[in-house]
């Protein structure tokens, strides 16, 4: 098979209709000409993947870092596509959504998914509630927290649905799996990154379980001196990519997930993950807000709650009535900001969101 074919599949159709190369490049000039923001997107991808060129150029979310350019193989996006496929059990003429901005990697790689496996592409617009207004049954769809948390009754209209993008709530995760078992439906959480051309690992999410990952076909995993995930994969080439992210091995090819290496507190000697208190407070905080250390001349870091500033009775009431495992948990502050800046995928920029100011209540202990 030569590399063009590769790129796309003779079966792939848009909304029921199919389209070979050069069908699809007059349709990618329509949406550039004459589409919404989102299909002007799609359509420059679909330009640019069956160009020349084998290599694409990708952005970053910028969720711990500023965004930056990366350069990535048209012929490694292929073998990933592959591989998530074999994950899903997606084969030619299953229908998948995209329902997600085509400017970063998950919307991006839905759109290879669908080219290289002969999928039947369904896009609308990104937002809150994307199933609301659809009236078929697809098989497949990518959602950020908030659009799931707006689709609840609406889960039914897809029978596999993979989460990501952001952080899940536990109070989110229960009330999504008692609906999707009531309306048959799988649900799956994701890990990845813009680096490893979207998710690596999957988990399954089940009531009461933590949730936990397991890698693709191909890709090994192992942990550094700090516990960081390493990540190498053959579709990369030789590379061994090095996270930030503490993880807890399970099994050579399995992992739970504990949080970011460069968001940790250490107060007082004793090293504090933010994510872990966040999945604590979750339940009696429902508002967005995130954990943080600020520095603090007898513990080092000083463990803080963060939200608006119209929040902080909703804060200061949580903090009254939470029940955290460990002492160490409790936020010995509450810092309030006029608004939280978010990355594309809905993930709060921690540092950006602080850095314009912030009120500080401290918590009588």
């Amino acid at each position: 098979m030569s590399f063009k074919s590769e790129l796309l599949h003779p079966l792939f159709s848009i909304k029921g209709f199919s389209y070979g190369p050069s069908d699809l490049l007059v349709f990618a000039q329509q949406l550039i000409k004459n589409g919404e923001a989102y299909e002007i997107s799609i359509g420059q991808f679909f330009i640019n993947w069956l160009n020349s060129s084998a290599t694409l150029f990708l952005s970053t979310s910028g969720t711990t870092s500023e965004s930056k350019q990366l350069e990535v193989s048209k012929t490694s996006m292929v073998a990933h596509a592959k591989m998530s496929a074999s994950y899903f059990s997606l084969k030619p003429g299953h229908k998948i959504l995209h329902l997600l901005s085509s400017d970063f990697i998950a919307g991006k790689m839905i759109l290879v998914r669908a080219m290289v496996l002969g999928l039947d592409l369904w896009f609308y617009p990104p937002s809150k509630a994307p199933l609301a207004s659809l009236d078929k049954v697809y098989d497949w769809a990518a959602l950020v927290p908030l659009q799931l948390a707006h689709s609840l009754n609406d889960l039914y209209k897809v029978k596999k649905i993979l989460i990501g993008g952001a952080a899940l709530t536990s109070k989110l995760k229960d009330t999504a799996l008692l609906k999707a078992k009531e309306q048959q439906t799988s649900l799956y959480l994701s890990f990845g990154m813009t680096e490893t051309l979207s998710h690596i690992a999957i988990a399954l999410l089940e009531t009461n379980e933590e949730p936990l990952f397991k890698v693709l076909p191909g890709i090994i995993i192992s942990k550094n001196a700090q516990d960081c995930l390493e990540i190498h994969a053959a579709y990369l080439g030789n590379t061994v990519i090095q996270t930030s992210d503490l993880i807890r091995l399970q099994s050579p090819n399995s992992f739970y997930w504990l949080g970011r290496a460069d968001f940790t507190v250490n107060s007082g000697g004793v090293k504090l993950q933010p994510e872990r208190i966040e999945k604590e407070l979750s339940p009696f905080l429902n508002i967005p807000f995130f954990i943080f250390g600020i520095p603090d001349e007898i513990l080092g870091s000083r463990l803080c709650l963060v939200v608006c500033q119209q929040h902080k009775k909703l804060a200061i009431k949580a903090l009254e009535t939470a029940i955290f495992s460990h002492p160490y948990y409790a936020p010995k502050s509450i810092l309030m900001v006029n608004e939280f800046l978010y990355t594309s995928s809905e993930k709060i920029k921690r540092k950006n969101s602080l850095s314009f100011g912030f009120k500080e209540l401290v918590i009588k202990s």
